[in-house]
């Protein structure tokens, strides 16, 4: 006898036995989120000793839930051998602007990729024999016609 031409659809995988945990990845990602909004706040501020208390919470709830120090360096301006403190003193504010221009970018690349956070979070939360997928209207698609002349 033959060999059964009935295969199983190649596109979806046998079931693992282990899942994403969705739940431990969305709290590093806010975890993620919190430690940049802390330092962008820090950056900006003019005595960066000075944390947003609000902020700060949100962090230590993750800091105790996962016992992790921070997801990100922090910064600290080392005084070179043999330098004036003047010269170190001029170091601190320019790197201050550095930082705070770093701070700003991740913070809109990480807010950039919420989206797409929350949708790869939604779909790991499905079943395995669930295939996700988005319907889009065609009269969506033809109403935002770029390419169609007027």
């Amino acid at each position: 006898m033959g060999k059964s031409t009935k295969s199983r659809n190649p596109k979806i995988p046998k079931p693992a036995e282990r899942r994403y945990d969705t739940k431990m990845i969305r709290d590093f990602f806010d975890h993620l989120m919190w430690e940049w909004r802390i330092m962008d706040y820090e950056n900006h501020a003019k005595d960066p000793s000075v944390t947003n208390p609000e902020f700060v919470e949100m962090l230590v709830k993750y800091q105790r839930k996962y016992n992790c120090a921070g997801l990100a360096l922090g910064n600290v301006l080392a005084r070179d051998e043999g330098m004036e403190e003047s010269e170190y003193d001029r170091a601190m504010p320019i790197l201050q602007r550095r930082l705070a221009g770093k701070s700003e970018a991740v913070l809109a690349m990480l807010e950039a990729l919420t989206p797409v956070m929350d949708e790869a979070l939604m779909c790991g939360d499905m079943a395995s024999n669930v295939l996700p997928c988005r319907e889009i209207p065609a009269s969506v698609v033809l109403a935002h016609d770029e390419t169609e002349e007027e």
